[in-house]
């Protein structure tokens, strides 16, 4: 492989400073988005001792498989059940996706700074490095199994190794895990373009492929068969897929979103984005050629389905943070675009871009999270008052649309499950953000603007 130069050595140490950056302070922002429903789930597994069939507040929950729960569960093995339990999982995930990527781009491109180079540009994407890379969402992690799916689809199909194919259907069938059928999509599209690149359409149907599938649907479906109810979790499942891939019925706001979509990855993948415009403007790169042809198409095929579908109904929508799997792969040819015309001034750039977001973090993480924090108050120190003012051997239900991570850290410092109202219907005590109302108000906190009331049946 040769020496180790001292620019390649520069940039894998900005990798790792990247990680680093989103560490500071990662526990003290609040739970926000869906991390108090991932902790809530995976600490209700933990109670039950139950790892096939996730419940919410006692009530069976369908809408996810539960991969991403177990993951949490070994984590709070280490940081115990708070909101780190999750953005740990976010975070390490983010750092093997990097390392995923460079291993990649040397495979393919056989150049170990171009590597490099894509290694950084992914973690310090905007997106990733300010949000979704440490957030405990599940995007991080279903981003890693995603691309490492496309890598060895692309590794498997161009040479037809069957190791790597049967790999792909393995990684489909975690990826299932994590976030059910948009799983299958990354996957299918992705055979669809290799096939259509390589222009060999009866490999999709040779002995390794059809294996592939059959792993990518039969681990799924040894675990589905296990739980409460498989039909009607089937059904979920596929009910939130349909409902956000359903298109917009309003003409002018599919034209908006086929403009703002764009816009939107245009700046969840700042400051690079900026570094490619400028780059591809005034050198033209020759993008087009193998493999990169390859990979664009792989992109084009899976980012479609987003760009045509302005959103569903009701609270589903597409969302940019859909397209994010993509990011392994968009980074792959953004290296290739900064390194091949050979100039100083892109690396340099390039670097300095990298530096600025990795500062920027550094500043987000000491400064601004803190300060997130001291406005918004603490949702853990409201939930320690209302365990103390209660009794804590009867039945609490919880109701809180506004505020769900109150309901986790009840029923955490309590160590025992709070129910929706409709699970515990003879509950002693009701904590509710104004969702539902009963019984004698004992108690009320103010937070983030909103109020959190706590109710007593005498």
């Amino acid at each position: 492989m040769g020496k180790i130069s001292k620019k390649e050595l520069f940039t894998f140490s900005l990798i790792i400073l990247a990680f680093i950056s989103m560490l500071p302070n990662l526990y003290v922002l609040e739970p926000r988005g869906d991390e108090p429903l991932r902790l809530t789930l995976a600490y209700e597994m933990f109670l039950r001792g139950d790892f096939i069939q996730p419940t919410r507040l006692g009530s069976l929950y369908f809408n996810k498989p539960p991969m991403f729960m177990w993951l949490v569960n070994f984590f709070a093995n280490f940081t115990g059940w708070n909101v780190l339990a999750v953005r740990v999982v976010s975070v390490i995930f983010t750092l093997l996706t990097s390392f995923a990527v460079i291993l990649f781009t040397y495979r393919v491109l056989k150049n170990r700074f171009t590597a490099l180079v894509a290694g950084l540009t992914f973690i310090t994407f905007g997106d990733i490095l300010f949000y979704y890379g440490f957030l405990g969402e599940i995007d991080a992690t279903f981003t890693f199994f995603v691309a490492v799916m496309i890598f060895s689809q692309y590794l498997g199909f161009s040479r037809d190794n069957s190791k790597f194919i049967l790999l792909s259907g393995f990684l489909a069938s975690i990826a299932f895990l994590l976030k059910g059928f948009s799983a299958y999509g990354f996957f299918g599209l992705t055979f669809l373009a290799l096939a259509i690149y390589f222009r060999d359409y009866l490999k999709l149907i040779s002995k390794p492929f059809i294996l592939s599938y059959l792993i990518a649907v039969g681990i799924p479906a040894l675990w589905l068969l296990q739980t409460e109810d498989p039909l009607n979790y089937l059904k979920m499942m596929l009910f939130e897929v349909s409902t956000r891939a359903e298109g917009s019925k309003d003409f002018y706001k599919f034209l908006a979103h086929l403009v703002s979509f764009p816009v939107q990855n245009f700046k969840q993948t700042l400051l690079h984005s900026i570094l490619l415009t400028i780059v591809l403007i005034k050198y033209r790169v020759k993008i087009f050629k193998h493999p990169i042809k390859a990979f664009l198409l792989i992109i084009l095929l899976n980012y479609l389905p987003y760009l045509l579908f302005a959103g569903g109904k009701g609270m589903y929508t597409v969302d940019a943070r859909y397209v994010i799997p993509l990011f392994p792969l968009t980074a792959v040819v953004f290296a290739y675009i900064f390194v091949r015309p050979q100039k100083e001034w892109i690396i340099k750039t390039f670097f300095v871009f990298s530096i600025t977001a990795i500062i920027l973090r550094f500043v987000y993480g000491f400064i601004v999270i803190p300060e997130k924090a001291r406005k918004s108050g603490s949702i853990e120190k409201i939930s320690a008052d209302i365990v103390n003012i209660i009794e804590k051997d009867k039945k609490v239900a919880c109701s809180c649309r506004k505020y769900k991570a109150i309901c986790f850290f009840v029923e955490r410092d309590l160590n025992k499950i709070v129910g929706y109202p409709f699970i515990y219907p003879d509950w002693k005590y009701l904590i509710t953000c104004n969702d539902y109302k009963d019984g004698k108000l004992i108690k009320s906190y103010k937070y983030k603007g909103g109020i959190i009331e706590v109710y007593e049946r005498e």
